[in-house]
Order: C-alpha cells, then sequence, then structure tokens
C-alpha cells in the first residue's frame, strides 16, 4: 500500500479511534469530590480535545498537500503591467482554515502552553511538520485577552476585537477573529512548506516510514492470528473494553505499574470468578486526562448472561483491589467508535458473524496495534549505577527508560493448540514446497517438449 493511499485509507479510521479512547472518561465511576478536582479535569479534557483537533487539521493539509503532488503556496507573480499578486490555491486557504498556527502560542518548542504536548512521539509526517513549522513566529498576527465564562467557570481565550469595532458590536463577539496574513508572512510559510514537500518526499523519510508500517502490520497480522484461533476454538466470544488506571503515586514509578499489571493478570488467570476467560489484548496508553493507564480488552468463552452483564464491574473491582488502598481507578471503554455493535464497553460475536469479526479487526485491533506509532508517551528515562566492569575499564552512569518493554501485549494460546497450530504450518509448508517443486518440474517439461518441437521442425524444413 502507498503513502497516499494509507493515508485516505486507514488515517481517518485510526483518528476516530484516537479521539474517542483518549477523550473517554467514565464520570459515574470516576466522580469528582471537589469544585477544583472537577475544574481541573475540565481544563484536561479542553487540552485534549485541542490537541487532537489540530491533529486532524495538520493531517487534513499533509493529505491534501500530497493529492495536490505540488506545493501549497504560490510565490508571489508580476503581472505585465507592473503589479504584483498572489494566486490562491485550495490547498493555501485549507491551511489558513486552521489559523492557530497563527495565534501568540507557539506549535511546539520546550514551553508547557503549546497545541503539541511536548511528551508525545506522534505520527513521522505529525513529527516532521513540527519540526519545520514550529520555527516559523507568528506573535504579531494574533492577540488575546482573557476572559472568565460564566457557564463553565473556565478561562477561554478569544480574539482581541479591532479597534475600529464598535462597543456594541465588541460584546457580540464570541468566536476567533483572524488577521489575513501579509505577504511577507507568506513568503515565510512558503519557504517553510517548501523544505517540507521535499523532506515528506525524501527517500529517507519513506524508509523511515516503511520500517514502522512492517512493524505494525506484524504486530497487526499477530494479533488477528491470535483472536481468530480464539474463535476457532470457542466459536462464540465475549469481549470487554476497560480503561485500568494507576494510583496518582505511581504516576513516574514505571517499574512499579508493570508490577502491578503483570501481577493483576496472573490473579485473574488463577481466580475461580475468570474461569471463562480466555485471553486478552491490551496497550499501555496516555491521554492528557487519565496520565499513563492500561488499554486493555478481555476475551470470555460464552457464559451465563446475568454473570456477563456483571463482568466489566468485576473486573474493575478487582483492578482496584490490586492497590494497598484501592486508589485505582477504572473507566468503562468502548471496543471502537462507530454505529456498530462494538460501541460499547461489552459485545459478544459468534465465529459466523463475518461483517463483525472484520469491523472487530479492522478498528479495534487495528487501533490497538497501530497506534503505538503514531500517538506514544515519551517515558521518562533514569539514570542507575552500572556496576559491570570490563576490562580495563570501571562501571558508570547508565540511562534507561522507564517504560514498558512492549507497548501492546495479549494473552497466550494453550500449548496444545499451538503445538496443533505449529503443526499445520508445517503441513502447509511441505504443501507449498511440493507444490513449487512440480510446478519447477512441469517447466522444464515443458522447456524441453519445445526444444525436441524445434529440433523436429528444423529437420523436417532440411529434408
Amino acid at each position: 500500500m502507498n503513502k497516499l493511499k494509507g493515508r485516505i485509507e486507514k488515517l481517518p479510521v485510526l483518528l476516530e479511534e484516537l479521539q474517542q479512547n483518549l477523550l473517554n472518561y467514565d464520570e459515574l465511576r470516576n466522580q469528582k469530590s471537589t469544585h477544583r478536582g472537577y475544574l481541573l479535569l475540565k481544563v484536561k479534557l479542553l487540552r485534549q480535545e485541542n490537541e487532537l483537533e489540530m491533529i486532524n487539521n495538520v493531517e487534513k493539509f499533509i493529505t491534501h498537500m500530497l493529492i495536490s503532488d505540488d506545493l501549497p503556496f504560490e510565490e508571489e507573480v508580476i503581472r505585465k503591467d507592473g503589479f504584483r499578486r498572489v494566486e490562491y490555491r485550495i490547498v493555501e486557504q485549507l491551511f489558513f482554515t486552521f489559523n492557530r498556527i497563527f495565534e501568540h502560542r507557539p506549535i511546539r518548542n520546550d514551553l508547557k502552553n503549546t497545541y503539541f504536548s511536548q511528551c508525545i512521539q506522534f505520527g513521522l509526517d505529525l513529527e516532521l511538520f513540527l519540526e519545520c513549522f514550529s520555527s516559523i513566529e507568528h506573535n504579531s498576527l494574533h492577540f488575546f485577552n482573557r476572559i472568565w465564562d460564566d457557564k463553565n467557570r473556565l478561562w477561554a481565550e478569544i480574539a482581541a476585537v479591532p479597534s475600529r469595532t464598535s462597543n456594541s458590536q465588541k460584546r457580540t463577539v464570541n468566536t476567533l477573529f483572524t488577521d489575513t496574513p501579509t505577504l511577507y508572512e507568506k513568503r515565510k510559510i512558503f519557504g517553510t512548506s517548501e523544505i517540507f514537500y521535499q523532506k515528506i518526499l525524501s527517500k529517507e523519510h519513506a524508509k523511515k516510514l516503511n520500517t514502522i508500517n512492517t512493524n505494525c502490520s506484524a504486530r497487526y497480522k499477530n494479533a488477528c492470528e491470535y483472536v481468530s484461533n480464539l474463535f476457532d476454538q470457542h466459536k462464540f466470544l465475549t469481549f470487554i473494553a476497560l480503561d485500568l488506571c494507576f494510583p496518582p503515586r505511581l504516576e513516574d514509578a514505571g517499574d512499579a505499574k508493570q508490577k502491578y499489571l503483570k501481577s493483576f493478570k496472573n490473579r485473574i488467570r488463577q481466580h475461580s470468578l475468570f474461569s471463562q476467560m480466555e485471553g486478552f489484548l491490551g496497550k499501555w496508553e496516555y491521554s492528557h486526562i487519565k496520565d499513563t493507564y492500561i488499554r486493555m480488552i478481555f476475551v470470555f468463552k460464552k457464559t451465563d448472561k446475568h454473570m456477563e452483564d456483571q463482568l466489566p464491574e468485576i473486573l474493575g473491582s478487582f483492578w482496584k483491589n490490586s492497590f494497598k488502598n484501592r486508589n485505582g481507578s477504572f473507566h468503562f471503554a468502548f471496543l471502537a467508535s462507530g454505529k456498530s455493535k462494538l460501541n460499547a464497553t461489552l459485545c459478544s460475536i459468534s465465529l459466523k458473524q463475518d461483517k463483525l469479526r472484520l469491523e472487530l479487526e479492522k478498528r479495534t485491533i487495528f487501533y490497538l496495534t497501530y497506534s503505538q506509532s503514531y500517538y506514544r508517551y515519551k517515558y521518562p528515562s533514569m539514570y542507575s549505577l552500572n556496576t559491570f566492569q570490563k576490562k580495563g575499564g570501571n562501571g558508570g552512569i547508565v540511562k534507561t527508560s522507564v517504560g514498558p518493554r512492549d507497548i501492546f501485549f495479549k494473552g497466550e494460546l494453550p500449548a496444545d493448540v499451538i503445538a496443533a497450530k505449529k503443526e499445520i504450518k508445517e503441513k502447509n509448508k511441505k504443501i507449498k514446497r511440493n507444490q513449487l517443486f512440480e510446478k519447477r518440474q512441469q517447466e522444464v517439461e515443458n522447456k524441453e517438449l519445445e526444444l525436441i518441437k524445434e529440433n523436429f521442425l528444423h529437420l523436417m524444413n532440411k529434408s
């Protein structure tokens, strides 16, 4: 699949799933006890919404840029009569529609007050865009006032109204006001876009992108095969989606989080309440709302309807009990976005429901295996003393990451199933080898037959 086709077909699905999962917050099970806590939650929600909106807008711009197969902006054109003009294009107009590029707030730098968080590793194309366009400053284009919004009691930003506007008009303005960029400012953007366009089409960038896509494709294929094997075994499966959050005190303790997750997985395997559980899929995630958490999908075989309905709550409570003070938390999540049955915390699927199974693969499993290459938390590094001594050398300070070794993880199939699948694979390999051998033999025989015919015709012509 080429770059543009992948953008058009896969990226919109990934962004839809990303938005639903990162903005998901279960208020029923995570009520804020204080007004301050409620306001802080609203601020985090607003920040996450703004970031996702900007991601979506920038990705649209990049896609249209690649579709147009040309630079997005025209340099000034001098007409015959001596006047200068700038030709507008659709892509250029699209760029100016997300005018937050021109706000006083920087796109991304060392400051905290940015639209794209420093703690997130975005997709390769988006990171390249930020690298190129973050150097442009547009402080002169927008001036902002801060007002107190009585409706939601939050600070909101609106553009200052030009001085020529009357007082009555000023009171009615409630949307962002965009100044038209000058020709000088457009020249700066044109130069930057030219650099960006060259880099995004470079062989070096394409090579990095292919490596990432290859790894994602391997994870996706492996996860789909895992779920397919579970369907072959049990014919009917129930999927449950939960977001498992850690206590605030564990926010920076990466090793402790991994130990808690490992302990939780071992305990649910051994507990009689979850004897019907056949597997799970999960990934480490981060959002501005929930910080670092685990998105986990539990897979159960057919169970009693009453018990099935209680399973999400039981699993969540079991997670909370993993901590000494029961101060962990959980959120009912969604298996997938959209209008299908998967837009729920719990969904049962039979082997014969091909359409729903395909939706599960295209959305749920696709998100679990691909999203880490697009929106990934940069886990902080820690320094430790390395006591290992080489010949003639001493130990030293070693920098290591506290993040998980594998962002995506899944359960293991039973040993007998793995052995049976391995045997089937070996048989298929032998069949393919035999077919290839027979095909080559047939080709050799055909060539020999053609040679005999040619020799025969040659002798006939001589006679």
